[in-house]
């Protein structure tokens, strides 16, 4: 029986850091296990534990991309609409001046002299 456990880097999200266990069990018989038997199945549970670790990163992956790409949807939208409202003042006539850029413009002068 081996621990797959996850680094202390990636543990933060697990309590214990303990994925699971890794056993080898030989039904027929007693065995006693060979030294390199134990250390392919520490190897093993190790490369367990990075698989497990990547799987769940690709998995937090992949729900930060449907959310970028659901934020985007409405991002387009509201300019959409933001353009489509300006289409609409400017039919009705109606001139604006940047007076931000203006007031930001003075104080940056008003600061330098």
């Amino acid at each position: 029986m081996v621990p797959i456990l996850l680094t202390t880097s990636t543990a933060k999200s697990h309590a214990s850091g303990l994925l699971g266990l890794l056993i080898a069990h030989q039904c027929n018989q007693t065995r006693r296990w060979q030294k390199d038997e134990v250390e392919f199945m520490d190897k093993l549970a190790v490369q367990l534990a990075i698989a497990i670790n990547q799987g769940e990163l690709l998995n937090n992956l992949r729900k930060e991309l449907d959310q970028r790409i659901k934020l985007e949807g409405e991002l387009e939208r509201l300019f959409q609409v933001l353009e489509a409202s300006k289409d609409y003042l400017l039919r009705r006539g109606f001139r604006w001046t940047n007076t931000r850029r203006k007031s930001t413009a003075t104080q940056v002068n008003a600061v330098s002299c």
